[in-house]
């Protein structure tokens, strides 16, 4: 029987000879703190950024990719845990329900044809061409006349498009048929995208509308062909 201690090992040709101690050098990564468990094993305690056996995994951060929409900032709160700093024209958790215009001005109105002067609504005020607060729409509901250009001519057409929150609806008809269109916008960037479909194809519409959104204007892409068009719906 070996009257060796715990701390030593004997052997047949050299004596005695220390435990080896798993956490000498420390095998924990970005300070982490090792502490020996048996002659063999460790654990380590990582530094809060740090995770894994060893302490060589960063911790993701909540914040990236940013869940905050629409230009929103993150920021971090704990390791899983952030808020956001929206946009004032946006709200929610993450930024994703948007504020009307004139919701931030303290007011709540009805759907508005349009708005073609000064007036008034359920303590909203609007001047003119404002872009005001088209109950769920917040565009301009209607028949929406204008042109488009091939070939270096103007063409008469109009369509009738709703407007719900981030997308745009509607349809018509013209010279080639009848037709169905939907598509999105975003109504702080006013940027619109929209796809016009008849029965045997499409075309597509990529554009902006201006900042009374009385106008959109842009380019439209059919097979091979491309062309300005423009429509306003304000009088």
């Amino acid at each position: 029987m070996s009257n060796c201690q715990d701390t030593f090992i004997l052997t047949s040709t050299t004596g005695q000879y220390p435990v080896p101690n798993p956490c000498e050098p420390n095998p924990c990564n970005n300070a982490g703190i090792c502490t020996e468990l048996t002659a063999n094993t460790f654990s380590c305690d990582c530094d809060p950024a740090w995770t894994g056996d060893r302490c060589d995994d960063p911790v993701p951060s909540p914040c990236e990719p940013n869940p905050c929409n629409n230009g929103g900032t993150c920021t971090e709160l704990t390791a899983d845990t952030f808020s956001c700093d929206c946009d004032p024209a946006w709200t929610g958790d993450r930024c994703d329900e948007f504020i009307s215009e004139c919701s931030l001005g303290g007011g709540t109105c009805g759907k508005l044809a349009s708005c073609r002067g000064a007036h008034s609504t359920g303590g909203c005020s609007h001047s003119l061409n404002d872009v005001c607060c088209f109950g769920e729409s917040y565009g301009r509901d209607g028949v929406w006349p204008g042109y488009y250009v091939h070939d270096g001519v103007q063409y008469p057409w109009s369509m009738s498009i709703q407007f719900d929150r981030n997308s745009i609806f509607g349809g018509g008809s013209d010279s080639v048929g009848t037709f169905t269109i939907n598509g999105s916008w975003n109504p702080l960037s006013k940027d619109i995208n929209f796809v016009k479909a008849y029965t045997l194809h499409t075309v597509s519409y990529t554009g902006q509308v201006t900042a009374d959104v009385c106008t959109m204007y842009g380019q439209y892409q059919v097979g091979s062909t491309a062309g300005a068009f423009n429509m306003t719906i304000c009088t």
